[in-house]
């Protein structure tokens, strides 16, 4: 009557930008006018990933998805027939 099921912390996998949505708005070149700093850039972009991925820390994402994946497998197993699931 009860299914136990060993189900995996909620973990943020992957981050990304929308390319067509992410610009440069502001870049001092300086007198010369020297070409941008493609690496800076670049770097300016895994810092933006970054301060994503804490974002949604800070705003607990882990613990909802946690609370939906439990509640999504819970509802599927009781369907089939289950009194209880137990996450461990």
């Amino acid at each position: 009557d009860t299914v136990y099921i060993d189900l995996p912390a909620a973990r943020i996998l992957d981050s990304s930008l929308d390319e067509d949505k992410t610009r440069v708005y502001d870049r001092d070149r300086g007198v010369l006018k020297i070409r941008g700093n493609d690496d800076l850039i670049e770097e300016a972009r895994r810092d933006a990933e970054d301060r994503m991925v804490e974002a949604a820390k800070d705003n607990d994402i882990l613990t909802k998805a946690q609370d939906n994946a439990e509640a999504s497998i819970r509802t599927l197993i009781t369907s089939l027939g289950y009194d209880e699931v137990r996450f461990i």
